[in-house]
This record gives structure tokens, sequence and C-alpha cells, in this order.
């Protein structure tokens, strides 16, 4: 199949599908708009966490066009933020320069009378993408472990648009165009660092505990506490008990003090974790996660529509950590 043909597909698939939006609305704003001012810079950002759209247009009134329209009227479907401002000084114009005709269509105008033709505005309009699958659609995730690494876990991170030349058709358009924040979250494997650094008893006697609450057996619960009385005089020290210790190494994974252990570098940068499903399910008693989850955020352009990072997991100091908290067990 040629180059040609497949180019075609993707954008046929794109304009279709994923940019029905700018191709629908976006253009034929702009369209409206250049009839009574003059675009002079037009950028379209999409800004992940939000889902939602940002198209930011600076603009000069045309000579004359003031005393002919007293207003322009314009629609963006789920347009909920706009702002106007002089770039001269950046004194907020909304209220006065700016009318919304009916909310739930993003229908506004903007009044032409208000504004001097000697003057250049920014005008920002956002708006909220319905489909809570644009960015999937629009962009190719990868994770890749590298398992060359010794001292780290490795982990590398690539984005890139799945459509560039279907996306180049908009570079005509606009003079920016990229996708703002694009989260890439990355498991990271804990529990094994969890079973080789702490004490062999340590998973034995919390099994037994596991055994003991949900038995309803009353010898076989009594097996099992003869069973734990074991393991307590076993302990270096007996006066930390299991839910202590626990509570100690819940600590490690808390966000503040994981994200330690963590490197994100190149185009990426690190944003947030969070604690995955627990390897023991125990009420009242929460154990360590299977994974942590670790989000890094990237940002993509027409400019840039590829982009590259790794995540570094420092598993040996977590090791270290973990080791740390059961010195006394």
């Amino acid at each position: 199949m040629s180059e040609a043909i497949i180019t075609s597909q993707y954008y046929s698939s794109i304009t279709g599908h994923v940019l029905g939006l700018l191709e629908k609305y976006l253009p034929k704003i702009i369209k409206e708009l250049k009839s009574d001012i003059e675009i002079l810079d037009q950028r379209l950002e999409f800004i992940c966490p939000s889902n939602t759209g940002k198209l930011a247009l600076i603009f000069n009134v045309r000579r004359g066009k003031l005393s002919i329209n007293k207003e322009k009227e314009l629609m963006i479907p789920g347009l909920h933020h706009i702002h106007l401002v002089p770039v001269t000084s950046f004194k907020d114009l909304t209220q006065q320069a700016i009318r919304m005709k009916n909310a739930d269509e993003g229908r506004f105008s903007i009044v032409l009378k208000t504004l001097s033709e000697d003057i250049s505005y920014l005008l920002e309009l956002e708006f909220d993408i319905e489909d809570r699958n644009f960015i999937d659609k629009l962009v190719d995730r990868k994770v890749q472990p590298d398992t060359s690494e010794i001292k780290t876990r490795r982990y590398w991170m690539h984005a890139q648009f799945k459509f560039v030349k279907a996306l180049e058709h908009y570079q005509k358009m606009f003079t920016e165009l990229r996708i703002q924040d694009l989260d890439f979250p990355v498991r990271v494997a804990v529990h094994e660092d969890v079973r080789l650094s702490a004490p062999r008893n340590f998973e034995k006697e919390l099994r037994i505990i596991t055994k003991w609450l949900s038995e309803r057996d009353r010898e076989q619960k009594a097996r099992l506490s003869t069973e734990h009385l074991k393991f307590l005089r076993s302990r270096v020290s007996s006066s930390s008990d299991i839910s202590e210790l626990l509570g100690r190494l819940q600590k490690l994974f808390e966000p503040n003090i994981f994200k330690r252990y963590i490197h994100v570098g190149k185009d990426y940068r690190y944003y947030n974790c969070y604690r995955e499903t627990n390897v023991y399910n125990i009420p009242f008693l929460p154990t360590w996660p299977k994974f942590m989850i670790v989000t890094t955020r990237t940002t993509l352009s027409l400019e840039k529509p590829a982009v590259t990072g790794y995540l570094d997991f420092r598993y040996k100091d977590f090791q270290s950590g973990i080791r740390k908290v059961f010195e006394e067990y």
C-alpha cells in the first residue's frame, strides 16, 4: 500500500473521528472573525487532565468595521470560559466586550464598538471536549522496562502523535498546536522489594494473622494463636506489634516519601504517585501495594510530535528503607 493512500486514510480517520471539532467549528469561527478582524496569531492547545481545549487569538479590528458592526456573534460547543485583554496593558475587558447569548450552546458575541482599531487584543476561548478518549485516539503511549540497568530500574517512556502527516494540515491554520500536560502513568513494581528486604518471619507471621482473622473454627483459631505466639518469642523485640510495623512500612508508600526514590528525565517530569492493590487484604490493617502508579507528564506539539523520557526507580535505596523499618523486628 502506497504512502499516499496510507496518509489519506490517516487523514480521513483524524478529521472524521478525532478532530471533528476542529474541522467543524474552529475553521468556521476563524473564517467568520476574519471579515471584521485581522488575525495576527492563532494557537490551539489541548489540556489533558481537564480534557479541555484552548483557542488563543491575537487580532486587530479592521479599519471601518467599528461603525458598521456593533457586535460579532460566534459559537463554540462546550465553551466554558472567555477572556479578552489588550496586549498593551492586559487589562481585563471580558465583562464589557463579551456578551453570552446562550451558554449551553456556547454562543457569544464580541461587542466591537468597545474596542479600538489601534490596539491588538488577545482572545482566549476554553471549551470542553466531549470525547473522553480524545487524547488516546490522537496519541500513542508506550512504556518499556530497561533490563540493562543495575543500580536502578529504568522505564523508558515514549509518546507521539499517531497521525503526524494528517496533523501537518493544521500548521497552515495555527502557529502552534500542542497537547499540554499529557499524563503518562507507569506501574512500578514494589512487592518483590518488600519480600526480599523484610525478615522472612514477618510475612509468615502476617499470613498467620490473615488466616486467624478469617478462621471460624475455634480449635483452628487456637492453633493459629499458639503458632503466632512462637513468632512473637522469636523476635529481637516484642515491643512493636504487627500493626505498628505495618504503619511504619506504609509511610514509605506515601507520595511525599516514595517520590524520593523516583527520578524522571528528558522530555518528562514527575507529577504524582499513588498505590495500587494491596498484597494482603486485611480488614482495618493496610499492608503494602503490589505496584505504585507513578504519573509523569509531558507536552507534544507539531514542532515536537514525539517525545522520549525515562523513569528511574532507585530500588536499592528503597530496599534499604524497608530494612530500616524492621531493624528491631
